[in-house]
């Protein structure tokens, strides 16, 4: 996947419940061995967001399976403060997404959940 820069989404929510915490964007770019995952994050809640919880699929559009498929989380330094809107970088290369070569990978991101300063999620 050398020189491979792929991304654009909107939001993808998976219960109107989360509405108010919202992943604008993501861009996946790099290689097997220097991986950067970019997200825009917007809190329209009346809480911080410490914490984000959700599944994240990467795929080329096309192809039937995803590279990878992956729930889990990422603390966020600072937080997103209410009326927020943060763009997020973390170095990461989710096993599978190597085998991609050259093809256009994009990340789509499911069942977010944003979680508060007391690890609750917030409502």
């Amino acid at each position: 996947m050398k020189g491979l820069i792929a991304g654009a989404l909107a939001s993808l929510m998976a219960a109107g419940a989360w509405a108010e915490i919202k992943v604008i964007d993501t861009e996946f770019h790099g290689d097997a061995f220097n991986s950067t995952y970019n997200m825009t994050v917007e809190n329209e809640s009346d809480l911080p967001v410490a914490r984000l919880e959700y599944r994240s699929v990467f795929k080329t559009p096309g192809r039937s399976v995803p590279w990878a498929d992956e729930s889990g989380g990422l603390d966020i330094p600072g937080g997103v403060e209410p009326g927020e809107t943060r763009d997020l970088e973390y170095i990461m290369a989710p096993l599978g997404v190597e085998q991609a070569g050259q093809q256009e990978v994009v990340v789509e991101i499911y069942d977010l959940v944003g979680i508060g300063l007391d690890g609750k999620p917030i409502r």
